[in-house]
């Protein structure tokens, strides 16, 4: 029996190695889907902005005075807008909050896309100024953090950057 596997075993060996070529082969791989949809939005970036461009999961970042703009896209609704929300509160140090709270603390801005929930919290000296977009399936983030004097001073600017929001072709 085992003479029987190695002789098999064997077989298959060097019926598989036909020829002593390398062949290379390239394979495109997948854009990921926020990715894709990064390609239909645009933004106008207010005075003094300055772009770092995409990282990791962002897929832009943005520098002004102190903090720091994101934007992610995710499929879908991400979890949904509170899960996010309280996700944002625990990294400026504040605890959750429920469901009719979080609708009274949201304000919207209209977007050439359609319309951004808007939520801004501070945790003792750090701020986070956050929009929500849902469009086309895909739940897109902007986030503005720093201190809370240097948001207050860039909240103007992050909501002129989300009402300038755009599809492109």
């Amino acid at each position: 029996m085992k003479k029987v596997s190695f002789f098999l075993v064997m077989l298959i060996i060097f019926a598989g190695c036909r020829s002593d070529e390398i062949e290379v082969y390239r394979i495109a791989k997948d854009v990921p889907v926020s990715a894709q949809a990064s390609i239909g939005l645009a933004w106008i970036l207010p005075k003094g902005w300055e772009e770092e461009g995409p990282s990791g999961m962002r897929l832009a970042t943005f520098r002004y005075e102190g903090t720091e703009t994101t934007v992610v896209s995710l499929p879908g609704r991400a979890g949904g807008d509170l899960a996010n929300a309280n996700r944002w509160r625990g990294q400026i140090g504040l605890g959750n909050i429920a469901s009719d709270e979080f609708e009274k603390g949201s304000e919207f801005v209209s977007t050439g896309v359609g319309r951004v929930r808007v939520i801004d919290y501070t945790g003792g000296s750090k701020r986070l100024v956050g929009g929500i977009l849902l469009i086309d399936g895909q739940s897109w983030f902007f986030k503005l953090t720093g201190t809370k004097d240097d948001v207050g001073s860039a909240k103007s600017g992050f909501l002129f950057f989300l009402k300038s929001l755009t599809a492109t072709a």
